[in-house]
């Protein structure tokens, strides 16, 4: 594999367009929240299902034009070697305890009262679904971020970067990539983001393939929103009286 013109363009798209972007629509969003437009999440999410998917697409596409293997950006079927055996037992093991942890919570209303009171004034909670309608979109909204996510900066960049430098660089400058792609999140966002996908992307090396990475981001996004609103939600009467 050589580095080609499209492989750069798509670097500096989702190295530096993206980030500026993303921090447009979040503000956009917070706009349109704090204007009370009704369903306001619903034009966000199906912005964010097109912009995905069709980066995705676009990524994808190149690649099976410039007649690549689909297993060097992780989406290989091979199940061979201890690593994607571990690989898929931490993630499995990690998805139950996000499932759990979020069960944990709600049956505790000590536990939904310091929930609330930390992510309360939290920007971020303009992502949050606010009634049914977008509750049904997100957990389409989830799954894109899995795969499109997990496709672009694990399978993509560090295929990318892997000819250019070592193994474990690669993996380092696709989880900076990782982090200011979530910009919009704040300093403490990109930080929290960055280690995020730096476990990703240790579980992509690990196993080989993205179908673990892409799992475990999935459960991850939807179990925060689904948790979240529900936190918000929970009735008063379920907090302890102060």
């Amino acid at each position: 594999m050589s580095i080609e013109f499209f492989d750069i363009l798509f670097v500096a798209i989702i190295a530096v367009a993206s980030p500026i972007y993303g921090v447009w629509d979040f503000r956009r969003l917070k706009a349109r929240r704090q204007a009370a437009i009704p369903n306001a999440g619903v034009e966000f999410y199906v912005t964010t299902l097109i912009v995905g998917w069709a980066l995705t697409f676009a990524v994808s596409a190149w690649w099976y034009l410039a007649n690549r293997d689909f297993s060097a950006i992780g989406l290989g079927f091979a199940t061979e070697g201890w690593g994607w055996w571990v690989g898929g037992s931490l993630a499995v093991l990690a998805c139950v305890f996000l499932v759990i942890q979020s069960v944990v919570v709600l049956r505790n209303p000590e536990r939904i009262q310091t929930v609330r009171k930390q992510q309360g004034s939290v920007d971020l909670m303009a992502l949050i679904p606010k009634n049914e309608r977008e509750a049904r979109w997100w957990p389409a909204v989830s799954l894109t971020a899995g795969v499109c996510e997990e496709l672009l900066y694990r399978g993509f960049l560090i295929a990318v970067f892997s000819y250019l430098f070592n193994t474990w660089m690669a993996l380092g400058l696709s989880t900076i990539i990782f982090g200011l792609g979530h910009f919009y999140q704040g300093p403490s966002g990109v930080l929290k983001t960055g280690f995020v996908g730096l476990i990703l992307g240790a579980l992509y090396i690990l196993t080989g393939s993205l179908w673990a990475p892409i799992l475990v981001h999935f459960v991850l996004d939807l179990n925060s929103g689904v948790l979240m609103r529900r936190v918000m939600e929970a009735p008063v009467s379920l907090e302890p009286a102060s």
